[in-house]
């Protein structure tokens, strides 16, 4: 059964497209529409979500380029909507997406769900970076930063222009999801990011919110220990998390 895609404008020429997703939170995409060229931040997970994006970037008329934050298939499994467009993501984001294990993933999503997932093909970034990256659109410009933590190739893209931050999983609310790590440097790279120049941050699983949003992830992985109580009034897809959390956190300091 078909999922429902709802889009929303964030101010002129930027706007965010989100759907639910089976046992855990929503996920959501940005569209960005400069004067010179479009930018799609994460395609969700089949081409079919980015109807509504394609509409939009087709009525522009301006050359789309597609950047993935990272590798997990929630964000880049509609990438082939964008047929021939310049596709951006870290240059671990490519390796994980040509790997086995990408593959496996989804023969055994298209086994399960063949109509769900029938239209969907891995399609990895072509332009990589290492560190970070200017994608000029004109009037608008994506920097983008990479910033390991949940994995190993996740990025956020910044909007000077809007003062927004596209935090892909980098942050979450209610809290993040450790993955392959490192800790120490993730915390410093959100607390990092908590200045006065940035007003709004998106990210791709919870609500729209602010760089509190930063402070209160930074400080969760901060604090994260053994004896660490599941946070109130989180549902059931993030206690489980956070139980997850506690042992990534254990081994990831023990290295």
């Amino acid at each position: 059964m078909a999922t429902e895609v709802t889009v929303s404008p964030l101010g002129d020429g930027i706007f965010l497209a989100s759907r639910a997703l089976d046992g855990g939170p929503g996920v959501r995409a940005a569209l960005l529409l400069g004067g010179e060229r479009s930018a799609v931040v994460d395609t969700m997970a089949r081409p079919e979500d980015m109807a509504p994006f394609v509409e939009l970037a087709a009525a522009h008329g301006r050359p789309v380029t597609v950047v993935n934050t990272h590798a997990d298939w929630d964000h880049v499994w509609g990438n082939a909507a964008f047929p021939g467009a310049k596709v951006v993501g870290h240059r671990l984001c490519r390796e994980r997406m040509q790997g086995a294990e990408a593959r496996e993933r989804l023969a055994r999503e298209r086994e399960a769900h063949p109509e769900e997932y029938a239209n969907v093909a891995l399609v990895p970034p072509d332009s990589t970076f290492e560190a970070a990256t200017t994608l000029p659109l004109g009037g608008l410009t994506l920097v983008l930063h990479h910033m390991p933590g949940h994995t190993a190739d996740c990025l956020v893209g910044y909007v000077p222009e809007r003062h927004l931050l596209l935090a892909g999983d980098c942050a979450e609310d209610p809290f993040p999801l450790l993955g392959s790590g490192p800790l120490g440097s993730w915390v410093r790279d959100l607390r990092s990011w908590d200045r006065p120049d940035l007003k709004t941050v998106v990210p791709s699983h919870g609500a729209i919110s602010g760089p509190e949003l930063l402070r209160a992830n930074a400080a969760y992985l901060e604090g994260l220990s053994n004896d660490s109580p599941v946070p109130e009034g989180v549902p059931t897809f993030y206690a489980e998390a956070h139980t997850a959390n506690v042992a990534a956190a254990r081994r990831l300091r023990a290295k």
